[in-house]
């Protein structure tokens, strides 16, 4: 095999290489923008805010969301100014900017376990109500 045919392999190689490379970086960005949506809607609940403050830190349990029930939920470690816990919750899409909670729990490193409770919006409490 000749010098040519070499470096053609080594530039295909390394051309596939950074292409993997790219798009995991994009698909990582991806979770990054969800998980910035996810703290937004979780610092709006009262029971998050009760129990755990405004979440400082918050890391997605990638094994933990792939063994929960649901293709929407998602589980979270959290930690704020007043505790840390677990959160698995299922959002909805409101758009490309913002997710809300449909439903979910917050585990307490102590043990406790609280309910989030869904905030309706008028737009909700109408679709109820028709």
């Amino acid at each position: 095999m000749g010098n040519t045919a070499k470096r053609r392999r080594l530039l295909i190689v390394g051309f596939i290489l950074l292409s993997l490379v790219g798009i995991g970086g994009l698909g990582f960005r991806g979770w990054d923008l969800f998980t910035d949506q996810a703290k937004e809607a979780l610092d709006k609940n009262s029971v998050i805010l009760q129990h755990v403050g405004e979440i400082d830190r918050i890391e997605m349990d990638v094994t933990a969301t792939g063994d929960a029930e649901g293709e929407d939920v998602f589980v979270f470690r959290v930690a704020g100014s007043k505790g840390t816990g677990v959160v698995t919750v299922e959002f909805v899409t409101v758009d490309v900017y913002t997710e809300e909670i449909c439903f979910g729990t917050l585990r307490l490193s102590s043990g406790e376990t609280y309910e989030l409770l869904v905030q309706n919006s008028p737009s909700q409490e109408d679709e109820v109500t028709r």
